[in-house]
């Protein structure tokens, strides 16, 4: 799914984005694309993918996912888009600190039938949480709820993928892992990506990089 992005500018950096290459310009993210989005704090990362997955409507411009306008999305709408069409890991992980690893996963994955068990399992256990699965999510470090956030991203079909610093609080091994994983079902669904990162990625190659 092509996003297209016409002059946008959150309310609340205006007058602030002159030399951002993001901000107030004519974008074209293509469908199947890799793209990262680099700033330093307080530059609006996370305010552009709540534009993009729907959250936050204080902004100026015009957004669109192929030929429609997110502003004519209903409710109902948005609901289909991010159980169908949409993946995000929300910076701040959004898990529910009561439930355990697993149950934070399987909410989503019951939503979506996109898991075996098996499947889950495996990737519990490629990034290290095989002995996580049933604790406590208030009880893992930020890491490890880095990891189980992004496990449940992956456990729905979408057509473009939102991931907002997911590697801030990973070692070199596990972000290559959590690299891995993204990369493998990106592919497998064509989908596009769009990380946002403090700075440059030398890990990995992206057909675009913007300075926000």
């Amino acid at each position: 799914m092509e996003i297209r992005l016409e002059q946008v500018e959150p309310w609340p950096l205006r007058g602030g984005c002159e030399d951002s290459q993001v901000w107030r310009q004519s974008l074209v993210l293509r469908s199947g694309g890799r793209y990262l989005v680099k700033a330093r704090s307080g530059r609006g990362k996370t305010t552009l993918l709540s534009i993009l997955y729907g959250m936050r409507r204080d902004y100026g411009g015009e957004v669109y996912f192929g030929a429609a306008d997110i502003r004519r999305y209903r409710v109902k709408d948005w609901s289909d888009v991010r159980q169908r069409r949409l993946g995000l890991v929300f910076q701040d992980l959004q898990l529910f600190d009561d439930l355990t690893a697993w149950e934070n996963v399987e909410i989503k994955n019951r939503l979506t039938a996109r898991r075996r068990p098996a499947e889950i399992q495996e990737m519990f256990s490629w990034l290290g949480l095989a002995d996580r699965m049933r604790q406590a999510a208030q009880r893992l470090s930020v890491g490890q709820k880095q990891r189980v956030a992004l496990i449940r991203a992956l456990c729905q079909p979408f057509e473009i993928l939102l991931l907002d610093e997911p590697f801030s609080h990973l070692d070199p091994e596990n972000t290559e892992r959590g690299r891995t994983l993204i990369d493998k079902e990106c592919r497998a669904q064509g989908a596009t990506l769009i990380l946002t990162s403090l700075d440059a990625d030398p890990g990995r190659d992206y057909d675009q990089v913007y300075d926000l």
